[in-house]
């Protein structure tokens, strides 16, 4: 665990990679330096086979979302398992905070210790870790449905959100359909000029790059909403209407688009306004109703009372016939 001579070990390089960047950054680490095997694409739950850990036991050190799984699917094939949690809770970085939660921070000789406790009114909550579950979050869809946790779709945007920046649009907040829409259509016929043009013949091959010009027009036409004469963008009702049409039969005119100026100036780009858009985000997500502790509550319905609060490890140490260790 030390350098002997200003050599570094892997070990000890390894540690520092956690200290600084955490639990995410070393396992990355030790991936590219081949150290762990990259899983493959889930195919289901363990299938252990029964009674295969009778007689054994396991410790298994904090009650996360990992170590409550580990103790699950262990102790259903009959191992003797003790979950060792050095908090006064389950959950790991899973927390969602209520009424009356508590959450104090040990100070660092600088800044003195701190003590919140949450005011929500009752009924209210704040998933403080994980906030949703992405639809390809197998694992955790599948043990949602084996222990019965309820979930309900978590809305990641509307397209009514508001987008707001002092530097441009006059301040004033604008819807974010409209600045997406916007957007769209000034690229749109900003590509079909060029296309027009002649701009883009070398970049299109084929045969027929007569045909293959048209198609990318018309993709462009319908893409940003375009007008089929001349290409030109002037505004679409896929950012609303000008005016709320007071009956169904009152037509819908576009708004007048917003300034193209206007919206390179705003930067929304860099603003994760296509956060939506990335996979990790992307439609449909999902949540426990009423907390993403629930699912924690979930696991502790079933090991719970495997669970040994409090207790901090002090020391482990492998010898060749098992693991020895110490905790206050």
């Amino acid at each position: 665990m030390t350098e002997q001579d200003g050599v570094w070990t892997r070990r000890r390089f390894l540690e520092m990679v956690g200290i600084a960047g955490g639990a995410a950054a070393l396992y990355e680490t030790m991936t590219t330096l081949g150290l762990i095997n990259i899983p493959e694409a889930w195919a289901g739950p363990l299938e252990l086979p029964k009674n295969i850990g009778k007689g054994k036991t396991v410790l298994i050190l904090g009650a996360g979302i990992g170590g409550l799984t580990a103790a699950y699917e262990l102790t259903k094939a009959g191992y003797q398992c003790e979950i060792i949690e050095a908090q006064n809770r389950a959950g790991g970085r899973s927390l969602t905070a209520r009424r009356g939660t508590v959450i104090e921070e040990e100070g660092d000789g600088q800044r003195p210790p701190t003590r919140q406790v949450c005011q929500f009114d009752e009924g209210l909550y704040l998933n403080m870790g994980p906030g949703r579950i992405p639809y390809h979050h197998e694992r955790a869809l599948y043990y949602a449905k084996t222990l019965n946790v309820a979930l309900e779709v978590y809305v990641m945007e509307t397209t009514a959100n508001l987008f707001q920046t002092d530097d441009a649009f006059d301040g004033k907040a604008q819807i974010n359909r409209r600045v997406a829409n916007d957007t769209r259509g000034y690229i749109a016929e900003l590509l079909a000029k060029a296309v027009n043009k002649g701009a883009l013949d070398d970049e299109l091959s084929g045969k027929d790059k007569q045909k293959l010009k048209e198609k990318l027009l018309d993709l462009l036409e319908v893409f940003g909403s375009l007008n089929s004469d001349d290409n030109s963008y002037t505004g679409s009702t896929r950012s609303g209407c000008a005016v709320e049409p007071l009956t169904v039969t009152q037509p819908c005119e576009p708004p007048k688009p917003l300034s193209f100026e206007h919206l390179l100036n705003s930067e929304f780009w860099r603003n994760s306004f296509y956060q939506p858009v990335d996979y990790l985000w992307q439609p449909t997500l999902f949540q426990p109703v009423g907390g993403m502790d629930k699912l924690v509550e979930g696991f502790k319905r079933k090991i719970g009372q495997l669970i040994r609060y409090q207790s901090v490890v002090q020391k482990i140490e492998l010898k060749d016939d098992g693991v020895e260790g110490a905790r206050s």
